[in-house]
Parts: C-alpha cells; sequence; structure tokens
C-alpha cells in the first residue's frame, strides 16, 4: 500500500510537471513567433524610415537649390529695379531737355520762333535755319526714343523675373508641403518602430523567462524522475515502511488545524520561525507541528523528503503540500485542511489558499504524511 502510494505520488507529480513543460515549450515557441513577426514589422518600418530619410534629403537639397536660385532672381530684379529707376530718370531728363532745346529754339532770347526763320538774310539762310531747327530736334527725340526703347525693354525684362521669381515660390511652396509631409509620415513610422522594439523587448523578455521555467520544470522532471526511482528503490524495503508508520505521532488533525489557524493574518518573514515578528514557509510548518510533538527538519526541500508519499486523491487534512517555486525541487510547503484547500505562509502573508488556484497548482510537486491522524 505504502509503495503504490508513493509510485502514485511521483506519477502525478511527474505527469503534472510533464504537462507544464509541454504548456511552457509551446509559449515559448508563440512568443518566438510573435518576436519574428515583430523583427519583420521592425525592419519594415526602418525601410520606411530609410526612404523617408532620403527623401528629405533630397527635398532639403532642392529647398536649398530654390534658395539659391530665388536669391539670384531677387539679385536681378532689385538691379534691374535700380536700372529701370535710373533709365526713367535719364528718359525724363532727355524729355525735359528736348522740351527745354525747343522751348529754346523756338523762343530764344526776345525772337519768336517766325522771327528765327524770317531773320534769314536770304532764302537760302532759311532753308538752312529751318534745317538747322529740324535736325536738331530729330536729334532729341531720337534719343528720347531711344530711352523710352530702352525702358520698354527693362520692364519686359522685369516682367519675365517676376514670372521667374513666382514658379520658384510655387516650387519652395510645393517642397515645404513634401518637406512636412514626409517628416510627418518619419515621425509617426519613428513612434511605430520605438513601439514595435518596446513590444519585441518586452516579448524577448517574456521569452526568456518562460526558458528560465522550462529549464527549471526540465530539472524538476529530472529530479522527480530521479526522486522515483530512488524512493521506488526504498520502498521496496519492509523494515523502511514499517520504521516510518511506527515513527508516527498520533495527532488530532482538527486540533492540528486549529492551531495554525489561529496564525492566520502574520506577515511573510524570510527565515521567520516563530509568530513574532513571522513566519516563512517552512519556519510555520515547523512550529505548528513542534507544538504537537512532531520534529521537521528546518527547510522545504528537508522536510519533503520526511514522512511517506502521499498521492494527491489520497490527502487527508495534516498531511504537508509541497510545491516548486523560485528553484527546483520543493521550495515551498504548507499544511492541506481538506476540500482542497491549505493554510501556508506566503508572500501576501499567513493565509488559506485553495490547492486549485493556477499558480499553486502548476507547481505542485506532491505531499508528504507525517503524523497519524486521529
Amino acid at each position: 500500500m505504502a509503495t503504490a502510494s508513493m509510485t502514485t505520488a511521483y506519477a502525478d507529480s511527474l505527469t503534472q510537471k510533464k504537462n507544464q513543460a509541454k504548456q511552457l515549450e509551446s509559449q515559448v515557441n508563440q512568443m518566438q513567433q510573435q518576436i519574428e513577426k515583430d523583427k519583420q514589422q521592425e525592419s519594415t518600418y526602418q525601410k520606411q524610415i530609410d526612404s523617408l530619410t532620403a527623401s528629405l534629403r533630397t527635398v532639403s537639397a532642392s529647398l536649398s537649390e530654390n534658395q539659391k536660385q530665388y536669391s539670384e532672381i531677387l539679385d536681378k530684379v532689385n538691379a534691374l529695379e535700380a536700372k529701370i529707376q535710373q533709365n526713367q530718370a535719364d528718359l525724363t531728363h532727355s524729355e525735359n531737355e528736348l522740351a527745354d532745346q525747343l522751348k529754346y529754339m523756338y523762343e530764344s532770347g526776345s525772337q519768336s520762333y517766325i522771327d528765327v526763320l524770317f531773320g534769314a538774310q536770304s532764302f537760302s539762310d532759311f532753308l538752312s535755319r529751318l534745317s538747322e531747327m529740324a535736325m536738331v530736334g530729330q536729334q532729341q527725340h531720337d534719343i528720347v526714343n531711344t530711352v523710352a526703347n530702352l525702358q520698354h525693354e527693362l520692364v519686359a525684362q522685369h516682367k519675365s523675373l517676376d514670372a521667374d521669381k513666382k514658379q520658384l515660390e510655387q516650387r519652395r511652396a510645393q517642397l515645404l508641403q513634401l518637406q512636412s509631409v514626409d517628416n510627418s509620415l518619419k515621425q509617426a513610422k519613428s513612434a511605430a518602430l520605438r513601439n514595435i522594439q518596446s513590444r519585441e523587448q518586452k516579448d524577448k523578455n517574456s521569452k526568456y523567462t518562460l526558458e528560465s521555467q522550462l529549464k527549471m520544470t526540465q530539472a524538476q522532471i529530472q529530479q522527480i524522475i530521479a526522486e522515483t526511482a530512488a524512493a521506488e528503490t526504498k520502498v521496496q524495503n519492509p523494515t523502511y515502511i514499517a520504521q516510518t508508520k511506527s515513527s508516527f505521532t498520533n495527532v488530532n488533525a482538527n486540533a492540528l488545524i486549529h492551531y495554525a489557524e489561529q496564525f492566520i493574518g502574520l506577515p511573510y518573514v524570510w527565515g521567520g520561525t516563530t509568530p513574532n515578528p513571522g513566519f516563512d514557509c517552512s519556519g510555520f510548518t515547523q512550529y505548528v507541528f513542534n507544538h504537537f510533538g512532531i520534529s521537521l527538519n528546518r527547510t522545504a526541500a528537508e522536510q519533503f523528503a520526511q514522512g511517506i508519499p502521499v498521492s494527491q486523491g489520497n490527502l487527508q487534512p495534516g498531511d504537508l503540500v509541497f510545491f516548486s517555486t523560485y528553484a527546483p525541487g520543493a521550495t515551498h510547503v504548507g499544511i492541506y485542511i481538506g476540500n482542497g484547500m491549505m493554510i501556508n505562509a506566503e508572500d501576501a502573508g499567513l493565509m488559506i489558499t485553495s490547492l486549485s488556484n493556477p499558480y499553486w497548482s502548476s507547481r505542485y510537486i506532491g505531499a508528504r504524511r507525517v503524523m497519524n491522524a486521529g
């Protein structure tokens, strides 16, 4: 009977750990797939950012060239405007000079234009004076026309430069708009890249945690296999079974549980073995069982090596239940109180907890009976 009980207990623990390992392997694979997706998305975002960065460099170069050309045209416009103003002054001066010349010729001194003509001594002299007046007037008129034509040409050049300037302004507006769009897209893609990188790092951290748990579980599986083999060998010895059972103390399980429950609410204290300041898990079980004359070893691992293994289906109030938490093997212990519940000192303090709680059920490794329950 003891042999079957011990073998069943180890088999239950081994099955649980193998199932846990299988689940962890599945989670590791899923996390790796998610990491690969993250990397692909990261690569896509990076390529898009690189493309936008290249586009922004091109736009920036175009804007610089546009500004250079615009500055050159502004210089030309300014120079041309100065030239137009000067030419306008020259035109005004020439026109005034022509008017003054004609006025002088028409009304030189006290003589009128007619007087000048009729003051000729002969008809030949009259023709000469008329021709001279006409020639002077024509010369001045030609000068005015030349300056005026130049003014028209300068104005036409100014219009052409204005058109070029307007075209450059439109091009600059287009480039600035493109630059704004590229910058917005780059910022959005950069934010998305940071998010995916952050998620990828979290995925990696989760994967590392799962892999660590998997390694721990695999180590626990090997330990359970080894313990199973050792236990099966050990329980073949009738003397061991008889001696172990004969060493059990008769204890009222209800009294033991009632005594343990009075400490509910005490804080968890690492290394604690007394109510003040508080207990750790094995310190609590040692203290309670010692009150009833049962000597337990100090640590959960050492207590796991005491008594007789019991399958989870055959648990009785007063049995010790063990869990593998932060390291392989038994690292946590509680007292079974019936109905799938245990009382234990855990991080949140001393409390009653269900064995079906996902945290504890996934870490359960077995139970030990160390007394005869009365």
